[in-house]
């Protein structure tokens, strides 16, 4: 199973709320139905790409946003970097704080292209 089917399989028939997944990250499920996946073990787009030890720091994470249909919409988000397309890896704690606000506040939804992203996510 790849890494895109194990994080899909996460997110089926979770609600609102936090989910630890693999020991290396959490799922926040908000009420408008997006999911924010933070990563940072062992094989994520992080400084522990290739080695990490259990319970190690990590001073960068990758993020995904999922929709209610398990679909990867994470480029929706990174509109400006072509890039990005399920995962944005490498992103500092304060580029996470303020993806996680922003798709906390993303209009309630059906289908992600209803609405444009308020805000593009990546520092420059």
């Amino acid at each position: 199973m790849d890494k895109r089917e194990k994080m899909k399989q996460h997110n089926v028939g979770f609600n609102v709320g936090f989910k630890i997944i693999n020991k290396s990250g959490f799922h926040i499920t908000f009420k408008n139905h997006l999911t924010v996946s933070v990563q940072f073990g062992l094989g994520t787009y992080t400084e522990n790409r290739t080695k990490c030890n259990e319970n190690e720091k990590c001073l960068n994470a990758e993020i995904a946003i999922i929709d209610s249909n398990d679909q990867f919409v994470t480029s929706k988000f990174f509109a400006d970097d072509p890039y990005v397309t399920d995962v944005a890896g490498y992103l500092s704690p304060e580029q996470v704080a303020k993806i996680i606000l922003d798709v906390s506040e993303y209009p309630e939804i059906l289908e992600i292209d209803e609405h444009p992203p308020k805000s593009k996510q990546k520092e420059k």
